[in-house]
């Protein structure tokens, strides 16, 4: 059985707009206007080289951008690898909407939510990771940080 074939099960099933929009709604049931056609697929895929992927990637309107990452096993440098994707994403939401970053206009970029989805057995995984808890050194500020939510999935995939 391949290593990441639940990884790849998640990221097939939620590539799928309706699926997409059913795990938008578990995380925001606030919006029950939410369409289909409002969710993008922005998923990084990186078929024929060796660059950056992650699980999955939503757009949801001009609004929000969702990224989340598919686990069975608990990685804590989720929050580095999970950055090092929101770069990448915003580097091609820059280039498609002819953004210019260098005038004096303040650019308005969708507003990130990030999550791993936690399928493993493990009980002591933390509700929440972030980059901050990754530097190194006794001094706990840090100019820039990110934080990963991290659900936990009732129960595990049987595949």
């Amino acid at each position: 059985m391949k290593r990441n074939v639940k990884d790849s099960v998640f990221t097939f099933l939620f590539s799928q707009p309706a699926e997409a929009k059913k795990l938008y709604q578990v995380l925001h049931p606030e919006d029950t206007s939410v369409t289909e056609a409002d969710i993008k697929i922005i998923t990084l895929k990186n078929v024929l080289s060796n660059g950056r992927y992650n699980d999955l990637g939503l757009q949801v309107r001009a609004r929000l951008i969702i990224l989340a990452e598919a686990q069975s096993t608990f990685c804590p440098n989720v929050p580095l690898r999970v950055t090092l994707y929101l770069e990448d994403t915003y580097d091609r939401y820059i280039q498609e909407n002819g953004l210019w970053l260098y005038g004096e206009t303040l650019v308005k970029i969708p507003k990130p939510e990030l999550y791993v989805i936690y399928t493993g057995s493990r009980q002591d995984v933390p509700d929440v990771l972030r980059l901050s808890d990754m530097y190194m050194g006794d001094d706990t500020h840090a100019d820039v940080d990110v934080t990963v939510h991290v659900l936990k999935a009732r129960g595990t995939w049987d595949v």
